[in-house]
């Protein structure tokens, strides 16, 4: 769009979008739901789609990819790779694996090949390669090193979960461990999946593999039985069990010179063990590490420290040496401000918590990050964009109810202060004071402030239904559409409403002369138009004549210049033979008190279709 710098995809009439839902590029039909939930613009022409399609929105302008946060859950580790040329780092989130740079992290690239879940992604020592683990047991290798990211090779260890990787120091060698039926880990040849040993030992599912980066080689293994597990090879054979634990151990980290390892618990310990021998050295801070769980451990280059994430809503940096805490990095009092992933790479410290947040941690300065990367974890349902200050703005609204504002140039975001929608942001639209409406799931529309980004108390509208979409006009006014009801908003109070319309409303436009609503519906519903003067007096709405056939609903309508004009979409139900079709609608003079005489006009632009 305009807004972003560009010249715009122009609606038949000349017009450009200002607000759009989240919808797919171009069509996909092997994967209608691989995505990744964030903003990628690029040159294309797809802008409106049901908020059901799980993919990126495209816009023509130059290509960035504003990354999604990582996929989180509560009391589970959350792996975060590092590229060994310490350019990099990645995660995952849904069916994608996002790389990003780790001094720019707004530079950012998306793997998308995964048909399921991806829950692990991990560099080859080589940087040439990652393989990455879904939830059905696949995994992929694939190259780095071209824009394409090529498939090398794609096995199948085991069925299911695949919870952790590990590569041997010459990127020959693979360890996968997971949530298997008949066995949970296995290790392998890269390039011909040819078995160099057999990981045993355990009777629950493994969580955490790791294998020493240096000859002879070792191999560890953390699990759900409380305990870890010591192997040596190749081929890999298991030697002995380390029963120090008492809960799940989630995470086992070698060291980068070989010399230790360590395992990390949810009884909140860390032990420190031989790297060649697996004899036990020490337990970190004595009786316990953390107060609360650890789900994450990463040693630093010089393999003299190492960093630990815990559920006691702190980060900690250990002398291993001595055996003491140098720092420790307290991100909050919030739930959400649990750990639950940690990279050490080079002079930077990364750690993730249970809101998906990404946090830059200062050792000189412990009690506040360097940095912190916010963003989406969950699917993003809505867009507007918006100038302020010479700078055009892109507001995101997400299924959790989170909504985050992106520098269209920069790619820099925040989030509003407070707490905000509970519940997944439906639509969202900018109006003539400076105030972003946005309604939710949880039956509220609210405005807020683009000049503070704060929420409070003010400016929440409670509705009795749950509203669909939000539209604005001048002088002050919102129209809400809600299921079953049209609902007339004047300076941020209830003033009238439609009940039970004769069709279930979906989206709502105002006109820019701030006079003619539009509502388009669902179920061969066409769009209505009212007089806002005179909505109190309206007995019902003029059906257009000749809407296609078939069930369709009307999936995003805006106006268009020249005046008069509205552009629409509408999405097809499956078996109707169809997909999606734009039109155009002309809005000729008042036909009689309080309606619109509507006159249709199909865009030649758009065919006949």
């Amino acid at each position: 769009p305009a807004a972003l710098g560009g010249s715009g995809p122009r609606s038949p009439a000349g017009g450009t979008p200002q607000s759009w839902r989240c919808g797919p590029g171009p069509a996909n039909p092997r994967t209608p739901e691989r995505a990744w939930w964030g903003v990628r613009t690029r040159k294309s022409r797809r802008l409106c789609a049901p908020s059901k399609w799980r993919l990126p929105l495209w816009v023509e302008a130059t290509e960035k990819v504003f990354a999604s946060l990582p996929q989180v859950e509560r009391g589970v580790s959350k792996i975060i790779g590092g590229d060994p040329k310490g350019n990099n780092f990645l995660y995952t989130n849904g069916k994608c694996v996002i790389l990003r740079n780790i001094d720019n992290p707004a530079v950012a690239d998306i793997y998308t090949e995964h048909a399921h879940q991806v829950v692990v992604a991990k560099y080859a020592p080589s940087g040439f390669y990652i393989a990455s683990g879904d939830v059905s047991g696949k995994l992929r290798i694939w190259d780095t090193t071209q824009k394409e990211h090529l498939l090398k090779y794609e096995y199948q260890p085991f069925a299911g979960k695949i919870k952790d990787i590990a590569w041997t120091e010459d990127s020959k060698r693979i360890a996968v461990v997971g949530e298997g039926r008949e066995k949970f880990g296995a290790v392998f040849l890269w390039d011909s999946g040819s078995s160099v040993g057999e990981i045993t030992g355990h009777n629950k599912v493994i969580n955490s593999v790791d294998i020493k980066q240096s000859r002879p080689y070792r191999l560890a293994t953390g699990s759900d039985d409380n305990c870890a597990a010591f192997f040596e090879g190749p081929p890999f054979k298991f030697k002995f069990t380390i029963g120090d634990h008492s809960r799940f151990v989630n995470c086992v980290r070698f060291s980068p010179d070989g010399n230790r390892f360590a395992t990390a618990s949810a009884d909140g310990q860390i032990y420190i063990y031989d790297g060649k021998t697996g004899e036990k050295v020490c337990s970190l801070g004595g009786s316990k590490a953390h107060d609360g769980g650890i789900y994450a451990i990463s040693w630093s280059p010089d393999s003299t420290h190492l960093l630990s994430a815990s559920g006691d809503k702190t980060s900690k940096v250990w002398d291993v040496n001595v055996n003491s805490v140098v720092n420790t990095f307290t991100m909050g009092s919030n739930v959400l401000d649990q750990q639950l992933g940690c990279l050490w790479q080079k002079d930077h410290l990364l750690s993730i918590s249970l809101s998906g947040y990404i946090n830059y941690l200062d050792k000189n300065n412990p009690s506040k990050p360097l940095r912190v990367i916010k963003g989406h974890s969950k699917s993003i349902q809505c867009l507007t964009v918006h100038k302020n200050g010479g700078k055009s703005y892109i507001y995101s609204g997400s299924h959790d109810g989170h909504i985050n504002y992106w520098d269209s140039e920069t790619g820099e975001n925040d989030s509003f202060a407070g707490k905000g929608h509970t519940n997944q942001v439906s639509r969202m639209t900018v109006d003539e004071s400076g105030q972003l409406v946005s309604c939710s799931m949880d039956d509220t529309v609210r405005y807020t402030s683009l000049s503070l980004r704060d929420y409070s108390g003010q400016g929440v509208v409670k509705l009795e239904v749950q509203p669909k979409c939000v539209a604005v006009g001048p002088g002050g006014y919102t129209v809400v559409v809600c299921i079953g009801q049209i609902v007339l908003l004047k300076d941020q109070r209830k003033c009238f409403s439609i009940d039970n319309p004769g069709y279930e409303p979906e989206v709502v436009a105002v006109h820019p002369g701030g006079e003619t609503v539009a509502v388009g519906g669902a179920v061969s519903s066409c769009p209505h138009t009212f007089c806002l003067g005179d909505l109190g007096n309206l007995g019902d709405a003029l059906r257009v004549q000749g809407c296609p056939p078939g069930r369709r609903e009307v999936g995003t309508m805006e106006p268009t210049p020249p005046p008069g004009c509205w552009s629409l979409v509408t999405q097809q139900r499956p078996g109707t033979g169809g997909h999606r079709a734009g039109r155009c609608w002309h809005c000729g003079p008042l036909g009689g008190p309080g309606v619109q005489h509507v006159r249709k006009e199909l865009c030649s632009k758009l065919g006949s279709s």
